[in-house]
């Protein structure tokens, strides 16, 4: 094999041996072949199976990504990259990649720069033999050159959005991209799974008057000689996951918000500046002035600061979701700036706080997603509370507001009984992009999760365990033991039964609550008797481990009671001394559960004296349109 010197092009298999300084000519010998493309492991063909986290083989260092876009009335992109990897082994001979299929790359140069290589290329993989073998430590650096055709899975990988020249104004074409959950090989060789990271440069080349936008810091901005394109340099020093690799390139307006003071990296500000399409600044000064306080806030409630150089926040036309929180550069839709679509803070919160949970501290597997959506959905109601506390407001009712509404999400999403009955935290999906999407959803039933242990734990406790975990686990990746052990460790408590009720089981109980008179003495004590009765069903059949509060209020005084339970069935005889009118069940709404309290003698209600707070004594919004907040 090694004696090799030629290119071999067999079927959908391509073959070719490379040596330092060999030719692109060669490597382009056949390339306009067509390939038939395989069915991969992002296809539903298979159902739902267990995914166990891909190994990396090597240490992805760092990935330099050149992008040239001469014309972008076509849909199609020069792409040169240099990738760096470390050898993690003693000798590590094969180097396995994710990549763009050779349906729409193709390739021009491949080169494991010192080394005599041997790759295949098959439909979205690209696997590489090195001579000689990569010691442990040893770097490597690997080059790729491919014209690719864009809009081979829409809406995913590096998308492109035509413009319509005859609309007025006209409409310029863009182009972005789309990397969560796997989607990033796309359009480079990658390591695409969350258990990596590397830091990133993306240089783009683009005519005269287009606007790009990627992660890090802006370096330099040239127009060569001769090029007739103008040369666009970001660097990101930190690293993070291939998913968070972002660009954007287009007409767009750039929008400088105030900054946040004094919360990044050695003290300094963090610049803070907004990408819109013409004619939408003044709206996108309104909408997101808020971010450098956002920012701000959560530095102050994690106890570290912002991670990266800059926050950019850039909207898009024909976006699949809300937003997406790319690392220092964040992707929304355009209807975050559309002037008949109300304001809606909780994107753009949901969106800042993964730049802390998600993309500083990152699931290591999509298992664990939770760990990065439901912390950034419970964001939403922090900041819902700090902004109604800056406006003198009730600050309690707007962080349950977000909370109910989720819950009522979560019931009805149950109720329906539609797709996977999967946990939250489960590695059994069908695609990756499946967990995003579950009746467990992450999102909400994470936020309340988070919700939940706050309550259990109490404030200094919760925020000891938290901030411990952001500052153990940052620019690392983690799974959701890691989390419990941070939390433990802050409160002197055993969590494994919470989780495994709250995280690893599908759904949340049904709990009857029923109060009723006895009439006849209890215990030879004088008073009023009350027998209650609290029982528990869950989708499996088990119960969980609750603790119940209940209020009973009368003329004479109020009286609480704490059900602890850990069966199916709690019962007890409560004595007064006054006369029970009626009772709250779970009062600030402190459990995620379905309430049946109808049958009940003493009239109940449950949650209402949350959710009458959270409706009459918060400000009233304009209502926000229904947006999911990224994948």
């Amino acid at each position: 094999m090694k004696n090799l010197r030629s290119l071999v092009l067999s079927g959908v298999l391509v073959v070719g041996l490379g040596l330092p300084g060999m030719g692109a000519e060669k490597h382009a010998e056949g390339a306009d072949r067509e390939f038939a493309e395989q069915p991969d492991k992002h296809s539903n063909v298979d159902g739902s199976r267990k995914h166990w986290p891909k190994p990396p083989l090597v240490d992805f260092v760092h990935v330099d990504l050149d992008v040239t876009m001469p014309d972008l009335s076509v849909a199609a992109v020069k792409i040169s990259q240099q990738l760096v990897v470390k050898g993690i082994k003693e000798e590590t001979e094969t180097i396995e990649l994710d990549g763009p299929s050779p349906k729409w790359a193709k390739m021009t140069k491949i080169e494991a720069k010192g080394r005599r290589m041997i790759f295949v290329h098959r439909n979205e993989k690209m696997s590489i033999d090195v001579m000689p073998a990569l010691k442990r430590g040893e770097e490597l650096t690997l080059t790729f050159e491919f014209d690719l055709k864009l809009g081979g899975k829409p809406g995913v990988g590096l998308i492109y959005v035509p413009g319509d020249a005859k609309a007025t104004p006209a409409i310029a074409p863009m182009v972005y991209s789309q990397g969560q959950s796997e989607w990033n090989h796309l359009w480079f060789f990658c390591h695409d799974f969350p258990n990596e990271r590397m830091t990133s440069a993306v240089t783009m080349r683009v005519p005269r008057g287009v606007t790009t936008v990627s992660n890090g810091t802006l370096e330099e901005v040239e127009e060569p000689a001769g090029e007739g394109l103008m040369v666009w340099k970001w660097n990101q020093e930190q690293p993070h996951a291939a998913y968070l690799i972002s660009l954007a390139m287009g007409k767009f307006e750039r929008i400088e918000m105030a900054s946040a003071k004094g919360v990044g990296t050695d003290g300094k500000d963090v610049p803070v500046d907004v990408y819109v399409e013409p004619g939408k600044g003044a709206i996108a000064r309104q909408r997101f002035a808020d971010t450098g306080a956002m920012i701000e806030f959560f530095a102050k409630q994690f106890d570290e600061p912002y991670p990266f150089d800059k926050y950019s926040q850039t909207t898009v036309r024909a976006f699949s979701w809300g937003g997406m929180e790319n690392s220092s550069a964040t992707t929304l839709t355009d209807l975050a700036v559309a002037s008949d679509v109300p304001t809606d803070p909780t994107l753009i919160s949901h969106e800042l706080a993964h730049q802390w949970l998600g993309n500083l501290v990152t699931c290591r597997t999509w298992e664990h997603v939770w760990l990065n959506e439901g912390w950034a959905t419970y964001a939403e109601s922090l900041w819902s509370a700090e902004a109604a506390r800056r406006e003198g407001e009730n600050a309690q009712a707007a962080y349950l507001e977000g909370l109910l509404k989720y819950r009522g999400g979560l019931v009805e999403a149950y109720a329906k009984d539609e797709g996977s009955r999967e946990p939250m935290a489960s590695a059994v999906y069908a695609a990756p992009d499946d967990v995003f999407e579950k009746s467990d959803d992450p999102y909400a039933k994470g936020a309340w999760v988070l919700h939940m242990l706050r309550e259990r734990l109490g404030d200094e406790a919760f925020w000891r365990g938290t901030r411990e975990y952001v500052n153990r686990w940052k620019f690392r990746e983690v799974e959701t033991g890691d989390f419990r052990r941070s939390m433990e460790e802050a409160s002197g408590e055993t969590l494994e039964r919470f989780f495994d009720d709250w995280v690893y089981r599908f759904g949340m109980p049904r709990i009857v609550v029923r109060v009723e008179p006895v009439m006849e003495q209890v215990g030879g004590e004088d008073g009023h008797h009350f027998k209650v009765r609290v029982e528990q069903t869950n989708p499996d059949g088990s119960p969980r481990a609750l603790r119940v509060p209940l209020e009973l209020v009368g003329k004479g005084g109020r009286r609480d009671v704490m059900v602890t339970m850990e069966g199916a069935v709690w019962e007890e005889v409560v004595t007064t001394d006054f006369a029970v009118e009626r009772g709250e069940v779970d009062p600030e709404a402190t459990v995620l559960a379905t309430w049946d309290v109808d049958g009940s003698k003493i009239p109940l209600c449950d949650t209402c004296g949350a959710w009458n707070r959270s409706q009459n004594e918060s400000t009233k919004k304009e209502a926000t349109p229904t947006i999911t907040p990224e994948p």
